[in-house]
């Protein structure tokens, strides 16, 4: 994993016994190995499924990320900041985008204004969304 998704910690480790994470903030969780980003290459190049965070995108760090992800299955972007057309994404070698579609801009709008976080907005104005590239094969 690209930066820390908890809740997915459980489901991740029902399909693999080892979970590495570059993170940049301090992540206190025993289930997981917290990595060097130094180490990236490397972990990044032997793993089967890597998850991104959107951020990186933000960040501008997602296409140095994506230059170790040849061998991997699936690379996946998500997050709320990985809410966008995907069809620039799968040519980069990306095989599932995972976001949030807004309902009503002016609810989330108000809940942003408000301090307020994914978690308020997937209740009252967004859902999630997944987009598969094998989906839109042809359309890119």
């Amino acid at each position: 994993m690209v930066g820390y998704f908890g809740p997915l910690i459980p489901k991740v480790l029902e399909r693999t016994n080892e979970v590495f994470i570059f993170e940049k903030r301090t992540v206190t969780d025993d289930r997981v190995r917290i990595v060097s980003s130094s180490n990236m290459p490397e972990i990044l190049q032997s793993s089967d499924v890597i998850l991104i965070s959107g951020s990186t995108l933000v960040n501008k760090t997602l296409n140095r990320i994506l230059r170790f992800t040849g061998r991997a299955r699936e690379v996946v972007l998500l997050g709320p900041t990985a809410s966008m057309i995907p069809h620039p994404l799968f040519r980069k070698g990306i095989t599932a985008v995972m976001g949030v579609k807004i309902r009503d801009p002016n609810i989330m709008l108000r809940i942003v204004s408000e301090a307020g976080g994914t978690q308020q907005m997937l209740a009252k104005c967004a859902e999630k969304i997944s987009l598969l590239k094998r989906d839109h094969e042809g359309l890119y």
